[in-house]
């Protein structure tokens, strides 16, 4: 785990992994974006740092997870290609599968659809967020 902390203690940026062989995968990533800071993307400050120590750790691959951020266009060299699997072994996992399938079909479309895609975004920014009590 990574943080960066303002000096009042406040986490301003959060962000963990796990490491295998030279391999770091990034994990988690969670941001403030309240702070008055947050307009320097601290997050993004944050992963250099993360990336300079696990370098000098010996870390030579680097996997930034799924999602297209802006810092994936900076830090990244190269796109891994993503598939889902799913091997039925019974006639409910079959029914499953299948059903997995037709939801990722149905994402792909969207995400490939701008309008949709916009009308789905736009749906989830008017989504009430649920707050801890």
């Amino acid at each position: 785990m990574h943080a960066l902390e303002v000096a009042n203690g406040h986490l301003l940026a959060v962000r963990a992994g796990v490491r295998h062989q030279d391999q770091y995968s990034f994990m988690v990533q969670s941001f403030d974006t309240e702070d008055p800071l947050a307009k320097y993307s601290p997050s993004e400050c944050l992963i250099a740092d993360v990336l300079a120590e696990s370098c000098q750790q010996g870390f030579t691959a680097f996997d930034f997870g799924v999602g297209s951020n802006r810092f994936k266009k900076v830090w990244s060299n190269g796109v891994a290609e993503l598939f889902n699997l799913a091997h039925a072994v019974s006639t409910k996992g079959r029914l499953y599968a299948g059903l997995m399938q037709l939801t990722g079909a149905a994402a792909r479309y969207i995400k490939r659809n701008p309008r949709l895609f916009s009308a789905v975004q736009e749906a989830r920014a008017e989504r009430p967020v649920p707050r801890p009590n």
